[in-house]
């Protein structure tokens, strides 16, 4: 499956409307930019994922049952 990423052309159009997120004081993992947020947003609405209601089993080396 291909992913398919937000267009620039749309993103410009949805930037305005995504809030500005805080820093976190305690540290952590730099955050992701929006855009790059936004796509995978889009990617788990396109595409369910199944495996993370439970339905997939990982098996010993990695591969999904």
């Amino acid at each position: 499956m291909t992913r398919q990423r937000i267009s620039d052309e749309l993103w410009n159009t949805l930037e305005p409307f995504v809030p500005d997120g805080p820093c976190s004081p305690k540290g952590g993992r730099p955050r992701l930019d929006d855009q790059s947020a936004s796509n995978g947003f889009c990617f788990v609405q396109q595409t369910g994922i199944p495996c993370a209601k439970g339905h997939c089993q990982v098996a010993g080396d990695g591969a999904v049952e």
